[in-house]
């Protein structure tokens, strides 16, 4: 029997809840778009695996395939509706973070015996936790690579000569937003299975480590230029901040004002090197 005390914290297992939503981020700022619902949108399907997969894992495994199926519908709705990104995005956070009260309205649940083996257990001696993390790593950048990746990317970067191209706009946001929520449903799953409970609110933080992850990484957010695996190593980054705080004694309460700083010298060293080859 899997116990909550089994559970062994380290920098990587803490990290990667953070690494599968910041891939998840990179597909839409890949499009152009910032998602900002994506930390209440794991947090739903956190919920949802602690408690109604738990309790009923064939009901569980149709909502959250249903809560996957209505990330890409939001994206559709963005194009159709002609609306920018983040205010859509935006409002669908809260229809997210309320769901996910009304199934849990106090941090709780149980995570499914099966999940805590997926994301805790070993093989050959290697942690399973890192083998995701590989895994998901290679499977975001074969995708981007392929053939419809280039299409993908081309969307993000100029829209309208893809459809002059032939390729449908509106099949092209539906399915990022889909690959996108695939990974935010992972990143949610993960979260429940290394923690042994959910909790509504405990990854809002994430939607802006996201993008912040995805600039630490090399990515523009204007679009058509990201980085998988730079993503990979901006997240990291971040969660390392907290426990290089820890070493220097130095309090949690500045590990946001940190993180913001880093993503400051960053974005600044970056314009200037830019200015310096014009």
């Amino acid at each position: 029997m899997w116990r909550a005390g089994s559970f062994r914290r380290g920098p990587l297992r803490g990290s990667l809840p953070l690494i599968l939503a910041a891939l998840s981020q990179t597909y839409i700022i890949g499009l152009s778009h910032v998602n900002l619902s994506i930390g209440n949108y794991m947090g739903l399907v956190s919920v949802l695996a602690a408690t109604v997969l738990y309790e009923n894992p064939l009901l569980g495994i149709v909502l959250i395939m249903a809560v996957w199926v209505a990330c890409g519908l939001m994206g559709l709705l963005i194009r159709a509706l002609n609306i920018p990104a983040v205010i859509v995005t935006l409002g669908f956070s809260f229809v997210w973070y309320g769901a996910a009260l009304v199934l849990q309205s106090i941090p709780g649940g149980t995570a499914p015996e099966l999940l805590i083996k997926i994301f805790n257990g070993t093989i050959l001696g290697i942690p399973n936790v890192l083998l995701i993390l590989v895994l998901m790593t290679v499977l975001a950048v074969l995708i981007y690579r392929s053939k419809y990746g280039t299409v993908l990317r081309g969307f993000g970067n100029r829209e309208e000569s893809m459809v002059r191209s032939g390729w449908g706009r509106y099949a092209a946001v539906f399915n990022v937003y889909m690959i996108s929520g695939f990974f935010a449903v992972m990143g949610g799953l993960s979260f429940t299975a290394l923690t042994f409970s959910a909790d509504a609110s405990s990854m809002d933080s994430y939607t802006l480590l996201t993008v912040a992850s995805v600039v630490l990484g090399g990515g523009a957010l204007n679009g058509g230029r990201v980085s998988h695996v730079g993503t990979v190593f901006g997240a990291i980054t971040l969660s390392l901040v907290t426990i290089l705080l820890g070493f220097l004694h130095v309090s949690s309460d500045f590990t946001a004002s940190v993180q913001g700083l880093l993503l400051i010298i960053i974005l600044s060293l970056r314009l200037l090197r830019k200015g310096a080859k014009q």
